[in-house]
């Protein structure tokens, strides 16, 4: 199994307080976010990781010097969008993988559910809360995932998409080429879960997911975010090397 981590972007929305570093290196607890991701996936025998980067993408590489990880770069991340971050690493996709963002954590189970589930071919990590107008909401009809958007009405909403997910063998060629094709069309400021969107609405492509309700996880993309999984991390797990 392989995974993708994508952090090439800049972290805007922290207002500064990451000026000098990419938010995969800010610090939870005595780790880093990206640290902890890493440490995670080995948990699981996961060690063949790409990792897109961006913003300051030689203090990350600098970072993990030695590490056996394939970084890949995304010139264009000022202006881009994730979707285009991993049609960069796209190629180098050849079997199962976990997909994450670079400034999200989780607990090490939702880890578990994704890796040990073979319900569909995609599988989102999906948290039945009440969902705020940023939140990458989701539809579920019989098990299934409908509609992945940030753009559905809350009230529409089953719960939130987290940004981790795994992707199947059969789903990695066609996620690919619509990856590809999305790209080609010049769409560069699109989420990847609008690829997501496409093999529901035009592939046959199963695509569900696990209840990861409950569980701690936290996706930084303000400082609020980030004392809030400060506080999480300290609270409820932490992983050791």
């Amino acid at each position: 199994m392989q995974a993708i981590i994508l952090a090439a972007g800049k972290g805007s929305r922290m207002s500064g307080f990451n000026r000098d570093l990419p938010k995969c290196l800010l610090r939870i607890g005595e780790e880093r976010i990206m640290d902890y991701q890493l440490n995670v996936l080995n948990q699981f025998d996961i060690r063949d990781i790409i990792v897109v980067v961006g913003h300051k993408k030689n203090i990350v590489k600098s970072e993990y010097e030695g590490r056996d990880i394939r970084f890949v770069f995304n010139p264009f991340y000022d202006v881009t969008n994730v979707l285009t971050s991993f049609w960069f690493a796209k190629d180098f996709l050849h079997e199962e993988y976990i997909f994450l963002h670079g400034d999200t954590i989780f607990e090490t189970g939702v880890l578990e559910k994704l890796i040990s589930s073979n319900k569909a071919d995609v599988l989102l990590a999906v948290d039945k809360r009440e969902c705020d107008d940023e939140a990458m909401k989701v539809r579920i009809e019989n098990g299934r995932i409908m509609q992945v958007t940030k753009d559905m009405p809350s009230h529409e909403a089953v719960g939130e998409f987290i940004g981790v997910a795994k992707i199947g063998c059969r789903a990695v060629p066609v996620i690919n080429r619509i990856v590809e094709e999305i790209i080609e069309s010049k769409e560069f400021g699109l989420f990847f879960e609008a690829a997501i969107q496409e093999a529901i609405e035009y592939e046959n492509t199963s695509i569900g997911y696990v209840d990861i309700s409950g569980m701690f996880w936290e996706e930084i993309d303000t400082f609020p975010d980030y004392t809030t999984a400060l506080k999480g991390f300290k609270n409820r797990f932490s992983v050791s090397p």
